[in-house]
């Protein structure tokens, strides 16, 4: 279940695999099932698009064209369980003027396993809810450590309409 404000696209591992397996990709606010030949899959992987489109020939390796987070794993450890798991993915992004920036985009994802049955939910690391008579704008930074002391890095700017909800995943909140 892809909670998030961005596209995703889901990889699967198992040690019979021998590889990650492209499981789809999912748009925000939406969800895939896998098929029960894929039950085999012990880790997953997240990844987000590298360009915007995949390369047309075809690719020894399925990550390839893609920025992804580690493997991590999604075996149930009782009948019932229930785990959250933090993880980000590194983006190596160039801007219109050729330059590489690092940009990293931080996920929780909620596992939950009941009777053999294995949910994965894929939220945002932050979550804005304007309950104000306006609309809210507001900007989002992380703190870092600098030479002088901490400083704060912004890293994106929100306008959040009444009522509504912002999800960000471009910010640290360790």
């Amino acid at each position: 279940h892809n909670k998030t404000s961005t596209q995703l696209s889901f990889f699967g591992y198992s040690c019979s695999l021998n590889e990650d397996k492209l499981l789809d990709s999912v748009p925000p606010e939406s969800s895939i099932c896998v098929p029960i030949e894929l039950a085999q899959i012990t880790h997953i992987r997240l990844g987000t698009l590298k360009g915007s489109e995949m390369t047309l020939e075809s690719s020894k390796n399925p990550t390839e064209d893609y920025f992804v987070t580690d493997r991590l794993m999604i075996l149930p450890t009782g009948i019932s369980t229930a785990r959250v798991i933090r993880t980000s993915i590194d983006c190596d992004l160039i801007d219109l003027y050729g330059l590489s920036s690092l940009k990293r985009l931080h996920f929780l994802l909620r596992i939950k396993s009941q009777n053999g049955l294995c949910d994965v939910y894929i939220e945002p690391i932050l979550r804005v809810l304007n309950l104000l008579p306006c609309q809210l704008v507001c900007q989002l930074g992380e703190s870092q450590n600098a030479s002088n002391g901490r400083k704060i890095v912004p890293t994106d700017e929100v306008e959040i309409p009444v009522g509504k909800e912002a999800k960000c995943i471009s910010i640290d909140c360790s």
